[in-house]
């Protein structure tokens, strides 16, 4: 488990609890299998995160191992790692220095080659040192890229960058295009399969267990659309209940349970 992904995960049970309007307190967040222990209506609650991949189904079925992505048989949510790592260390370097908070949203070219054969913590410090420069006022925004000064190297098409006041959380992503399908049942049956096989391990935990499946379209990987159905014909899951989030729609809906 990285730190990356422990953050990733917290934000999304955030943004489930805003969702849902659910009141809950997070009892322990530094644990696995569940992820979280959350205090909601008087009980103690296990919560496993899972993000769906548009290129998981595909991947995962290939008859071949050796060819299947070790990313959750994901190639876009492994290229997104490298992605986050890059993000993750120019704001690891950024902040060390001291420098006012702001937020940043990297956008990439549309290079694998390029993207996995990159140093990313040489990268990373790079932007650091050419966002160390800016001085902007509170709230002014700016943008830089390879034609800008200080100059953002390959392979980052461009930074977008926003001074915040001292009292908000910065938040560092990425973006980047990518095409989206409608979300189907079959697109969650596999990722429902593998939870439920492990059901027993998170009540070792906590007696009652909710599943939250992501689609985060903020990324390639997750830019589902929401269903159009009433959700009849989606895979039953064993734990107490299961959410589905998509995300930017909005949509919050849960699957139908079989404990």
């Amino acid at each position: 488990m990285t730190e990356q992904k422990k953050k990733n995960e917290l934000f999304w049970l955030k943004k489930f609890r805003d969702r849902a309007k659910f009141e809950f307190d997070i009892v322990n967040s530094n644990q696995e299998n569940p992820d979280f222990l959350i205090h909601y209506d008087s009980r103690i609650i296990g919560v496993e995160i899972t993000e769906l991949s548009i290129d998981q189904q595909a991947n995962m079925q290939h008859d071949a191992p050796e060819l299947r992505n070790h990313n959750k048989g994901s190639k876009l949510r492994e290229l997104e790692s490298i992605k986050h790592q890059i993000v993750a260390y120019s704001q690891e370097r950024y902040f060390e220095k001291g420098h006012n908070p702001v937020n940043a949203t990297f956008l990439f070219e549309n290079s694998e080659k390029m993207l996995t054969k990159v140093n990313r913590r040489e990268l990373g410090q790079h932007v650091a040192d050419a966002l160390g420069q800016l001085q902007l006022a509170n709230l002014e925004s700016c943008r830089l890229d390879r034609k800008t000064d200080p100059a953002i190297p390959r392979p980052i098409f461009a930074i977008h960058v926003r001074e915040l006041p001292e009292h908000l959380e910065p938040r560092w992503t990425f973006t980047n295009a990518g095409w989206s399908r409608r979300l189907q049942p079959d697109d969650v049956r596999i990722v429902l399969n593998q939870k439920n096989m492990r059901i027993d391990e998170y009540r070792l935990k906590a007696k009652e267990n909710w599943l939250l499946i992501v689609a985060d379209g903020f990324h390639p990987s997750g830019r589902f659309k929401p269903p159009e159905n009433n959700h009849k014909s989606w895979p039953e899951s064993k734990f107490e209940r299961t959410y589905f989030l998509c995300e930017p729609d909005r949509v919050l809906f849960r699957l139908p349970e079989n404990r």
